[in-house]
């Protein structure tokens, strides 16, 4: 049975109101045959309920043929050994070549990395910042006396998460310092040196290794992360010379720091990133000298 019967039996159960067993066993029974299942029936039923009534077939998605198969099925017979491209020449249709992921379409020139990347850093605050500054002085007179600095200062742990548009999110934690070392235990500070144990004798085996790929410079660069060439910079300025009674009013200051700055702030730092790397890559990997 056509096609388009069917779906005139599907409209019509549709607008009695029955389910799509019930749809389904009428039908069935009326064309004395298999003629629709119950998916087909659920998804014609969705489209009928959205108001698209229409009985015929919709348009398939992507481009439309514009070659006859026949034609090319005799262009085939002809010439069995023709390629795809020449294909196209006879049949004067486009050829698409193999996928080029290197070259950039209009669509990707146009949506840039940098406009969604977040960059993540951290770093330590102090409740003290008093810095040691150079003064200059008569030849005769003594230098000022300034005390030394704790060797264990109070102090918490940045981090934050920032994109070009704004301070995405930052958190502090707590540290009083740094802890000493934990001790060794007492049964390991016995230990008998490597050399007076017994070590069984062991097959000694010679395993090729690929060689490792040259690096550039060292492994990480302030010049190269974005929170530390462009946020913790003007931090550090902002805290010179400030003294913090407790973690509160610290960290309600280093939330002012970040509602205070413009989005053209965060849209710069990322920004300078990419010249930062193209500057890396003609010098072969060399430190950006500021």
């Amino acid at each position: 049975m056509d096609k388009g019967q069917i779906r005139t039996f599907v409209y019509y159960e549709l607008l009695l109101g029955n389910d799509t067993g019930t749809g389904v066993a009428n039908i069935c029974r009326a064309c004395k045959e298999d003629a629709v299942s119950q998916r087909s029936l659920r998804r014609r039923f969705n489209r009928f309920e959205s108001g698209d009534t229409s009985l015929k077939d919709r348009e398939p998605n992507g481009r439309n043929c514009t070659v006859d198969d026949d034609e090319i099925r005799r262009c085939i017979k002809e010439k069995p050994e023709a390629t795809t491209r020449e294909l196209a020449t006879t049949l004067g249709c486009s050829y698409s070549g193999p996928c080029d992921i290197h070259r950039l379409m209009d669509a990707n020139k146009q949506s840039r990395v940098a406009v969604d990347l977040v960059t993540e850093d951290k770093t330590w605050v102090l409740y003290d910042n008093d810095a040691r500054r150079a003064v200059w002085i008569p030849r005769e007179e003594e230098p000022p006396t300034a005390p030394k600095a704790d060797l264990l200062p109070l102090k918490i742990l940045l981090c934050c998460w920032w994109a070009a548009k704004n301070c995405c999110t930052s958190s502090c934690s707590r540290k009083a310092g740094r802890s000493p070392p934990p001790s060794r235990p007492i049964s390991s500070k016995n230990k008998p040196p490597p050399s007076e144990k017994s070590v069984p004798d062991r097959p000694r085996f010679i395993i090729s290794t690929t060689p490792r790929a040259p690096t550039w410079g060292r492994r990480h660069s302030r010049n190269l992360a974005p929170s530390d060439y462009h946020l913790f910079r003007p931090l550090e300025h902002r805290l010179a010379g400030r003294k913090f009674i407790n973690y509160d009013s610290l960290k309600s200051d280093l939330a002012d720091f970040f509602e205070s700055q413009p989005p053209e702030f965060w849209a710069k730092g990322v920004g300078d990133l990419l010249n930062r790397w193209v500057t890396v890559v003609n010098n072969c990997g060399d430190y950006i000298v500021e």
